[in-house]
């Protein structure tokens, strides 16, 4: 679970994919240059809230952001963010996530140095909502959501859950949102076997 430089590009990579396809896919969007959906939910946080944060960076006004169990942790949260700051100290961050805002890199860093002591304090000033409950049961008002993304993560939901989540997604989502969802269909127990 350690993130490292190569593993942070990664994960950039992985979130310019979600926010290109909004782009190139939302009506509203595609005739504005570099939006961001204005509301993201996130299905699936993991260890490192890496589409949260970059949506934040590039101008997204709020996040969602759902997992079963409670896996970020402050301590890995900054980690994090401090990768952010140093590929935006160094002039790199953009070359990696065109977008990025220099006022949302200095509010993030605010954040950063600040004392806050749980993920929520860390992400609640920057928009992002971090939900620890399944995103069946979003609570979000209808037609309000630009984009629903989430990175591996419907492939290991059971049939009925899996469509659940969808059509939560589907009625969180505004005319004209859009949906996409990376699913990772390699033999996954083969890794963790070797």
């Amino acid at each position: 679970l350690e993130l490292g430089r190569e593993t942070f590009e990664d994960k950039l990579a992985l979130a310019v994919r979600h926010l290109d396809y909004y782009r190139a896919h939302n009506a509203v969007a595609s005739t504005e240059p570099s939006p961001a959906p204005r509301v993201l939910v996130d299905i699936g946080t993991g260890w490192y809230p890496d589409l949260p944060l970059s949506a934040f960076v590039c101008g997204t006004q709020a996040v969602h952001t759902f997992d079963i169990e409670r896996h970020v942790k402050p301590a890995r949260l900054r980690r994090l963010m401090a990768y952010y700051l140093d590929y935006a100290d160094r002039g790199v961050l953009t070359q990696h996530l065109p977008g990025a805002q220099p006022e949302r890199i200095e509010q993030l860093r605010a954040v950063h140095d600040s004392r806050a002591d749980t993920a929520e304090a860390l992400l609640d000033p920057l928009g992002i909502h971090y939900h620890v409950h399944g995103a069946e049961t979003s609570g979000l008002p209808d037609a309000c959501v630009d984009l629903v993304a989430s990175t591996v993560v419907l492939e290991y939901l059971p049939w009925n859950l899996m469509v659940a989540v969808l059509r939560e997604s589907r009625r969180a989502l505004e005319p004209g949102g859009v949906m996409r969802h990376e699913i990772d269909l390699a033999d996954q127990i083969h890794y963790r076997d070797d």
